[in-house]
């Protein structure tokens, strides 16, 4: 298993541990605490580890990634040096990938392309963290085609059946993700 799927590994460990103490929860105010912060921390690690695969996969130092990112993202426009693309995002990420030519492409193209959940997580997120009404709809939307659910909170999603597999939202949703990083590369 490679690096940044370890560390996933890891994170999501401690993230059921949060789960559980969520599910024994009375008070609907720390249940809200305890989901809302699971959905932030693993949109975020998200995140962060497919960065962590196209770094590791592309063998240089993180600023001289990005110094080369942001030379070939785009050929119309200088890219400001705090600039980066949004990894969350996989076509963001493989597009990185491709550009930065790095070692085990196909690998990467392969897990990452096959990341389903990734917009539930994120549309999940924002809802939580920006709490507007764009960011609502987007919930919304995702809650009511993806999950048949209507009018629910957003940090309530991840107790939910899903009603394809069966699974909690929540599992399903740190199943694939982890599925993705751990097939993205082999070191």
């Amino acid at each position: 298993m490679n690096k940044p799927s370890l560390r996933f590994t890891s994170t999501i460990s401690q993230l059921d541990v949060l789960f559980r103490k969520g599910l024994k929860t009375k008070n609907r105010v720390l249940r809200e605490l305890f989901f809302s912060s699971i959905i932030v921390k693993l949109h975020d690690q998200w995140n962060y580890r497919s960065r962590q695969i196209v770094r590791e996969s592309y063998g240089k130092s993180e600023g001289k990634m990005m110094k080369d990112l942001r030379q070939l993202w785009s050929t119309k426009r200088h890219m400001d040096y705090t600039w980066e693309p949004d990894w969350h995002i996989t076509t963001n990420t493989i597009r990185a990938a491709e550009l930065l030519n790095v070692t085990g492409l196909p690998q990467i193209q392969n897990a990452l392309g096959a990341v389903t959940y990734i917009d539930d997580v994120r549309w999940t997120r924002n809802a939580i963290v920006h709490n507007i009404p764009q960011s609502f709809f987007k919930f919304k939307n995702m809650a009511l085609n993806k999950y048949h659910l209507k009018n629910i909170s957003p940090f309530e999603i991840i107790l939910q059946t899903n009603p394809k597999t069966g699974n909690t939202v929540y599992q399903d949703w740190c199943d694939e993700l982890s599925i993705a990083l751990t097939n993205a590369k082999s070191f």
